[in-house]
């Protein structure tokens, strides 16, 4: 029971998945070392007192006794509280992860499940903004079926925000009429590439409206390396730019970008030719 729990401590305090747990004592033993998460879930429990070591127990207990969709629903919530979680130490800049990780480690959490509550209100807050009403009635559906329709209602959503997106496009004058109607009818990934296109257009615009070139330090050749990039590339080489991180790292990095596109492009195709069937003989 005890590996159990550590098992899932991992996952409440944001330690990601622990393997080591998972296996039985005489391949634990075979491995070795024990994973970092195990480490840390063991560190933190030999140091609860014995009072919250029993409560900790208690709401185990509590776990256990529930259905399998109750249990699921746990597991799920665990993990998406873990994804943002890595998300919002993701977006933290270097100033602020470093005075982050200065603080205790109780500390730390609780500053990090603020953030993340208040990413999740916001995102609820909107979610209820554009679908009245849909927030109560997807919660009384199990797991699985809300999961399925709010994808749905995802997607319609997005593919309003696609049409509106073009129709501002035609309105602003960044692509013509008859451009516009035939990507009003074009496949969504169509959609979403030629309107990140548009993004970068008047992201371009306002860069050199304010003059930020200059603030970053970018001198011609390094702007149009930055200008040429492709949107998506472009966008976060911005992001790291405004983020004060140091342009000549910023310029390495596109190429990275594009050899990991190429692994994958690779890994998928190699995937996808050894789920070939056989030719017959």
């Amino acid at each position: 029971m005890r590996r159990r729990l550590l098992t899932l401590l991992c996952a409440l305090l944001g330690l990601g998945a622990a393997p080591e747990l998972t296996r039985a004592p005489a391949q634990a033993a075979a491995a070795g070392a024990r994973e970092p998460q195990e480490l840390a879930a063991r560190a933190w429990w030999d140091k609860l007192p014995s009072e919250e070591r029993a409560q900790w127990l208690e709401r185990y207990q509590r776990f256990r006794s529930l259905s399998p969709p109750a249990q699921q629903e746990i597991r799920w919530r665990v993990d998406v509280l873990s994804e943002e979680r890595r998300s919002a130490i993701a977006e933290m800049d270097a100033a602020e992860r470093e005075r982050w990780e200065a603080l205790p480690p109780g500390e730390r959490l609780r500053q990090l499940d603020v953030r993340v509550r208040d990413r999740l209100r916001g995102r609820a807050l909107r979610f209820e903004a554009q679908f009245p009403g849909a927030g109560e009635r997807l919660r009384q559906l199990p797991l699985q079926e809300r999961l399925d329709a709010a994808g749905r209602m995802a997607q319609d959503a997005r593919a309003f925000e696609l049409q509106a997106g073009v129709r501002r496009a035609i309105d602003e004058g960044w692509i013509g009429l008859h451009s516009g109607k035939w990507l009003e009818q074009a496949p969504f990934h169509e959609q979403v590439e030629a309107l990140m296109q548009v993004a970068k257009w008047r992201t371009l615009e306002v860069v050199r409206n304010k003059g930020l070139w200059d603030r970053y330090g970018l001198d011609e050749h390094e702007r149009a390396r930055v200008i040429t990039l492709r949107p998506r590339d472009f966008f976060r080489a911005m992001f790291l730019l405004q983020r004060g991180m140091a342009k000549e790292r910023v310029l390495a990095l596109p190429e990275l970008w594009e050899r990991l596109r190429s692994w994958r492009l690779q890994d998928a195709s190699l995937a996808s030719s050894t789920n070939k069937p056989l030719p017959r003989q």
